[in-house]
């Protein structure tokens, strides 16, 4: 079986990739992550940071 959907969002990268997860309930969400870049990604935390936070399933985040 082969399931392929294509998904274009907008707004905050995070809200989305949760919300998206939720919505179709999704098993794990499996992400790359680049690490900390900049005073802003220590104070807001990244991408991947926010998504760890808000999803409402594991989160395999595999380095770069």
């Amino acid at each position: 079986m082969s399931l392929e959907q294509v998904v274009i969002p907008s707004g905050d990268p995070a809200t989305e990739i949760a919300a998206f997860s939720a919505e179709y309930k999704s098993n794990v969400i499996v992400m790359v992550t680049e690490g900390v870049h900049g005073f802003l990604d220590i104070l807001r935390g990244t991408t991947t940071d926010k998504v760890l936070r808000h999803a409402p399933c594991p989160v395999l985040a595999i380095p770069s």
